[in-house]
């Protein structure tokens, strides 16, 4: 009896057991390969799901566009639209009618025209050639006095 416990207290036998070591060493090593596969396809899954999200926002904005060029195409072939745009685009008039013109006096039109020109040409100017011209505004204002 007493040489059985000390055959026991000897140790771990690694020969004998060489085997099931290997085995759950195996089996530890797959279960990680199928934790860390698993886990990518969640987060491709993921991925996925919020692209199908995308795509149908895509097509929902896409069916509402439709939805309002067909209108327009049909709208186009009425008569009463066909006007509007002629009226509009064209500057045309429908037989029988009579166009309104609207003319101002000669000295607010001209100066109406003259400050939308010399706005105009401001637009026009680069920034550098805006800055020169400022710089000959505050030079002539100071050599009037």
């Amino acid at each position: 009896m007493i040489a059985n416990l000390q055959k026991n207290k000897k140790g771990f036998d690694w020969a004998k057991n060489a085997k099931i070591i290997f085995l759950w060493g195996v089996l530890l090593t797959m279960l990680m390969f199928l934790a860390v596969t698993n886990i990518r396809i969640y987060q491709r899954r993921e991925k996925l799901k919020i692209t199908v999200e995308n795509i149908k926002k895509e097509i929902e904005e896409a069916k509402e566009k439709n939805k309002i060029l067909e209108d327009k195409i049909q709208e186009s072939g009425e008569r009463e639209y066909l006007e509007k745009i002629a009226r509009e685009q064209y500057n045309l008039k429908a037989p029988g009618e009579e166009v309104a013109v609207v003319v101002r006096d000669k000295e607010n039109a001209s100066a109406d025209f003259q400050s939308s020109a010399s706005s105009g040409d401001a637009l026009r100017k680069s920034f550098f050639q805006k800055i020169i011209s400022d710089f000959k505004d505050i030079f002539n204002y100071f050599s009037r006095d």
